[in-house]
């Protein structure tokens, strides 16, 4: 680095230093005026609402007096409670009107008033012609009678600003029996009075709308701009206190705006205190401008004292940075100057340390340069090395995996034959297992032929008697139809003495008829008699119709038992074929049952021995797993060994090339 490089940089240096100083100083006063700005704000935000808090305070001393006049005015006075229960206006009048005379010179009390207690006006000092007129909508007298206490209030409307304060008045024994009211009205002048006694404006509003103030109508603010800031939303709606700037006619002015509470606890209004922002303002310019001169005044000083300090320090420094910056391009030549190794101060212990660092890394790199040709040699020595033990491991490798396909292949198939030979054992056994269970269901099955041979010989048997008693009651039945002819016979027989006797009964009454009187009784023996005859006839002919029904009946009894018989043979027929049937049956389930037990016999020989097979088959199984996973281990040691073998080779090439690289980039360094 030449020399007009290190005045350059020392040049720069100095201009750094003194440049960020300044810089600091001045930002420092720049924060601190803007603090001092809003430190003033907030002083006149806050004597704002000191005043207007004395204000309050004077206008409830006020209404605190009014208070004990109501009170007093309230204590029993016979002669208005006389003349108020008489309704004599006049009398009440004359004894209220010395007490307003009284207030109004003492207090200042504008309004004196009396209603009854259905809120009717009874008296008013102020307008004694006004009586008798509703006031029930006043909230001040509808929280007194509801309430039955004395309460103050403002009263605020289009027609002025008033305090107003009413209770109750009682009879002797203490009953209601009225509404006292006190009131004053605040005029325009009270208010430029509080501005004169208090140095600040007073403004009181009905809602948003400007209605007394002691300032000049060109400087309030109006509707809008309340609305623009919040005021009305945070005074009228959310009845809390807004501070803060307003500009009215081009000029600024500090506010304190409080809400103002009506009898029933709703705003009703606001009431305000402002001044001007413009002495604040010029106070802040002024301590603005004294404190930039002051700046300035300061940094020149301290530039014409502390350079030549800073230029002392800072030279020594670009020197060594000169130094530092020739070791960074790997010439140790270049020395620091001997001079500055005779500071005393911190610029004496950085030349000594340079100078070591120098030394300490000349020595490392002769060693380096010894040390780097020795790890060459050994590196490419390690690399050949590694290349051949790579070569023969990976030739294992591929013999190992050759031995492991084989050793995988065989334990499939010993795998898959005991697998076969288990599934043939277990069908063995289960045929072992049916033909046992079919032998025993053969024995069962004979037991059961033996059974129904016996129910078909027994049902043989029955039939064959079902036959001989068919036989007999064919013959009992023809030997009935024999007798109920002979019933036909009598019946007739019967039937022919009933008409013969009817005849003779007709021919004895006719007689009967002849003999007149003497033949009467005669008369009435053939009348009976001829009756005997006719229900005898009347009998014959049932008698014969049950007969001949029962005729038919026996006539279709023979049928049927002839059927029957048909029949009956037909199954005697049928059931000796069965019988002959089931010695055939019995004859092949013994044969059956000797086959299955045979087949028994040779399936349970089998099972045992595909038992043994399968056993084998797992032994020889479980040898080739276990074979298998060893090769696989010893492959999977070989593929780490592999692994291992290539990184080393991996990190030989690089410990060779490194070791090259090293070489080249000691040359570099001059020494």
């Amino acid at each position: 680095m030449n020399l007009d490089k290190k005045l350059k940089l020392n040049l720069k240096l100095q201009v750094l230093v003194v440049a960020a100083i300044l810089v600091s100083m001045t930002a420092l006063q720049i924060i601190s005026a803007f603090r001092t700005s809003g430190f003033t704000d907030e002083i006149a935000v806050n004597t704002l609402h000191d005043k207007i808090t004395a204000y309050n305070f004077i206008i409830e001393q006020e209404l605190e007096q009014f208070e004990q006049v109501i009170d007093d005015i309230g204590v029993y006075n016979p002669a208005i409670v006389r003349a108020f229960e008489q309704n004599r206006r006049s009398s009440v009048s004359h004894e209220l009107d010395a007490i307003f005379a009284n207030l109004s010179r003492q207090l200042g009390i504008t309004s004196l008033r009396m209603y009854d207690l259905d809120l009717t006006a009874f008296y008013r000092a102020d307008a004694p012609n006004r009586y008798g007129d509703d006031v029930s909508s006043d909230l001040l007298l509808q929280q007194v009678t509801s309430t039955q206490t004395t309460i103050s209030t403002y009263d605020i409307t289009e027609e002025g600003v008033a305090i107003r304060v009413a209770g109750i008045f009682s009879d002797q024994y203490r009953n209601p029996i009225a509404i006292i009211e006190v009131g004053r009205e605040i005029p325009a002048k009270d208010m430029q009075a509080m501005q004169a006694g208090f140095g600040v404006d007073f403004t009181i509003f009905l809602r948003d709308q400007v209605l007394i103030s002691s300032k000049s109508d060109g400087s309030l603010p109006t509707a809008s701009q309340l609305q623009q800031r919040n005021v009305s939303e945070q005074v009228l709606n959310k009845g809390e206190m807004w501070q803060g700037r307003l500009a009215s006619s081009g000029e600024d002015f500090f506010y304190t705006i409080m809400p103002v509470f009506g009898p029933d606890n709703s705003v009703i209004g606001m009431i305000s205190s402002s001044t001007s922002a413009e002495p604040f303002d010029r106070q802040n310019r002024t301590d603005l401008l004294i404190g930039v001169a002051f700046q300035i005044i300061v940094q020149v000083v301290f530039f014409f004292v502390f350079y030549p300090i800073i230029n002392y320090k800072i030279s020594p420094i670009a020197s060594m940075t000169n130094v530092i910056a020739s070791i960074a391009n790997y010439d140790y030549k270049e020395r620091v100057p001997d001079k500055f190794f005779k500071h005393a101060d911190e610029i004496g212990s950085m030349a000594t340390a340079i100078e070591q660092m120098q030394n300490n890394t000349k020595d490392l790199i002769m060693q380096l340069q010894d040390n780097s040709s020795i790890v060459a040699g050994s590196s490419d020595e390690l690399l050949q090395l590694s290349e051949a033990t790579l070569n023969s491991l990976k030739l294992m490798e591929e013999k190992i995996h050759s031995i492991q396909e084989v050793s995988e292949t065989q334990t499939h198939i010993a795998k898959d034959s005991s697998r076969a030979m288990e599934e043939m054992a277990s069908g063995i056994g289960q045929v072992a297992e049916t033909a046992a269970s079919v032998t025993e269901e053969s024995a069962n099955m004979r037991i059961n032929a033996d059974q129904g041979k016996v129910v078909v010989s027994n049902a043989v048997q029955q039939m064959n008697e079902i036959q001989a008693s068919a036989k007999n009651i064919a013959d009992t039945i023809d030997q009935l139809v024999e007798g109920l002819d002979k019933i036909n016979v009598f019946v007739s027989t019967i039937n022919d003495i009933s008409e013969q006797t009817n005849l003779l009964a007709l021919n004895a009454s006719i007689e009967a008829a002849r003999a007149g009187e003497h033949g009467r009784g005669f008369a009435v023996v053939a009348e009976e008699v001829r009756k005997l005859a006719e229900s005898s006839a009347q009998s014959t002919r049932e008698i014969n119709a049950i007969v001949q029904e029962i005729k038919s009946i026996t006539n279709d009894t023979v049928k049927t038992i002839g059927d029957n018989q048909k029949e009956t043979i037909a199954g005697i027929n049928s059931v000796k074929e069965v019988d002959s049937i089931f010695i055939s049956i019995l004859n092949s389930i013994g044969s059956v049952a000797e086959k299955i037990e045979s087949l028994s016999a040779v399936s349970e020989q089998m099972s045992a021995g595909a038992q043994e097979v399968s056993a084998s088959v797992n032994e020889v199984s479980t040898i080739s797993t276990q074979a298998n996973e060893d090769t696989h281990e010893i492959a999977n040691q070989i593929q780490e060994q592999v692994n291992a073998i290539e990184q080393i080779n991996k990190s030989s090439e690089h410990l060779s090339k490194l070791s090259h690289e090293l070489e080249d980039m000691i040359e570099r360094f001059k020494i």
